[in-house]
């Protein structure tokens, strides 16, 4: 008889970018992204007649934060987009290529039940594209810490059981 696995605990992980060593401290929540594949179209005289595909999409990576009061995570985000988007002239963007380098890699390890590595997703060549608000409400009555959400674009990713 064989026996029958736990469930998937959502609160079970650790994630690791290694540009951000502030944010890997504070994630809150992370997706592993979605993947998607347009189906090929044949004409039929009766109707459309659909096959595999032939290329991959992949959502956007995204995670949520929570920040400390020196906003270490949300400035190391910030200046790693402002750096790639906004280089003050070709000698910048050189310097921004080389170090720390316009992109990262990064590891969301999922944990079992008994809190060991399970399975580990690899994100290879990720760079931030969003950068979420943050909400200042002073008419809060109990106190809920201030989060941002990051949204990241990436080559590729692969999930791996470990």
């Amino acid at each position: 008889m064989s026996q029958k696995p736990n469930y998937l605990n959502p609160t079970n992980f650790r994630f690791v970018i290694q540009r951000l060593p502030n944010v890997a401290f504070y994630v809150q929540q992370a997706s592993i992204p979605g993947i998607s594949m347009v189906p090929t179209e044949t004409a039929s005289p009766f109707s459309l007649i659909y096959t595999h595909g032939d290329r991959l999409f992949w959502n956007e990576f995204s995670i949520s934060i929570r920040l400390d009061e020196d906003m270490a995570s949300y400035r190391e985000i910030y200046d790693w987009m402002t750096s790639v988007a906004n280089p003050e002239g070709f000698d910048g963007y050189e310097e921004i290529k080389t170090s720390p380098g316009i992109y990262s890699d990064a590891t969301l390890t999922v944990l079992s039940s008994s809190q060991n590595p399970n399975i580990e997703v690899n994100i290879k060549d990720m760079f931030p594209i969003q950068l979420g608000d943050i909400l200042f409400n002073t008419t809060a009555t109990d106190v809920d810490f201030a989060t941002c959400d990051i949204t990241f674009r990436y080559a590729s990713f692969s999930v791996t059981k470990l």
